[in-house]
């Protein structure tokens, strides 16, 4: 029997053991979950859609520190700023697969920290940026390899620190280089509140990303209730997607096949767990791979967060 360990059952977490209740033959699954509140909460959560049998099997523990043993594949679901101790620990007990949810850490020392760690193990990470698990992403990326690339996102305030991390990896993936330059000139002058937290920060404004002539751009503008749109384009193809009505506004590419399907954590969870467990890989980016980018969100964010405080930062307050 496969072996699944789940660490925080969140907001996130919980979309993820969802989708671990779905696979077939049902996996040992253990959660890592300190608040009992939280702990309750999901339980009668997965009641509503799944057989309790099976549910009654999945072992809860409050404590990171009662995990003694070694599982086919970790899932951390944590705020940024414990999850390197909580890989380093897994790692001494034997663990060596993760799906890690994003941002990763706080900082380019404990990126660095987690990469050496890694590879003191031979272990793997990868990072859970699941548009790459859309059908309809997977087929435009077909369309798009001419260069140059421009990717334009608008969104409303929910968060640009914690979301723009999915654009910035598919503007890498299509262009298969990682290697960008993040420009933070048009921020809006205010720190948001971030509700993960109240030593966390969030942002408004605008993001410019550059990889030689290719261009991102994502907004994330002071709006209740503006869709997510996206907008792809090369020298020879255009598509306009609505993501929040979850249709194509706007194409020339030749082809009736394309549906836009907004995928959750719930749904695309499940296919990135089976990946993993029978081939030992998935299309999500590994670790390494997004150093880079995480180092510039980390370097872009805290300089405009010194610009308007005045306080040098040596992590980077956003998960």
């Amino acid at each position: 029997m496969k072996s699944i360990l789940l660490v925080g059952c969140g907001k996130i977490g919980i979309r993820h053991l969802q989708a671990i209740c779905k696979i077939s033959p049902f996996p040992r699954i253990t959660v890592v979950e300190p608040n009992l509140k939280t702990q309750k909460k999901s339980k009668e959560f997965l009641l509503k859609d799944y057989k309790k049998n099976n549910i009654q099997k999945i072992s809860w523990v409050s404590n990171i520190e009662k995990i003694h043993e070694k599982f086919n594949l970790v899932i951390i679901s944590t705020h940024s700023t414990n999850r390197i101790k909580i890989v380093k620990y897994l790692l001494k007990k034997g663990n060596n697969r993760f799906v890690l949810e994003k941002i990763v850490c706080q900082s380019k020392k404990q990126y660095l920290t987690l990469l050496s760690e890694l590879q003191n193990y031979s272990a793997k990470a990868w990072i859970n940026t699941p548009y790459r698990y859309f059908p309809i992403y997977q087929k435009l990326k077909n369309y798009f390899k001419q260069k140059p690339l421009h990717i334009s996102v608008t969104s409303n305030s929910k968060g640009l620190a914690s979301n723009s991390i999915h654009f910035l990896d598919l503007f890498s993936w299509y262009l298969n280089n990682y290697d960008i330059h993040i420009f933070e000139d048009f921020l809006s002058n205010k720190l948001l509140k971030n509700k993960r937290g109240k030593n966390l920060v969030e942002f408004e404004g605008t993001l410019i990303a550059k990889n030689s002539d290719s261009v991102l751009s994502i907004s994330f503008l002071p709006s209740s209730n503006m869709h997510v749109f996206t907008q792809i384009t090369n020298p020879s193809n255009s598509i306009l997607i609505d993501e929040t009505d979850q249709k194509i506004i706007n194409s020339n590419l030749k082809t009736q096949k394309l549906k836009f399907e907004y995928l959750h954590v719930s749904q695309t969870t499940k296919e990135i767990v089976n990946d993993i467990l029978n081939n030992d890989s998935c299309f999500l980016p590994s670790a390494e791979k997004h150093y880079l980018i995480h180092c510039e969100l980390f370097r872009v964010f805290n300089n405009h967060i010194q610009k308007l405080t005045n306080k040098k930062l040596s992590i980077c307050p956003i998960t």
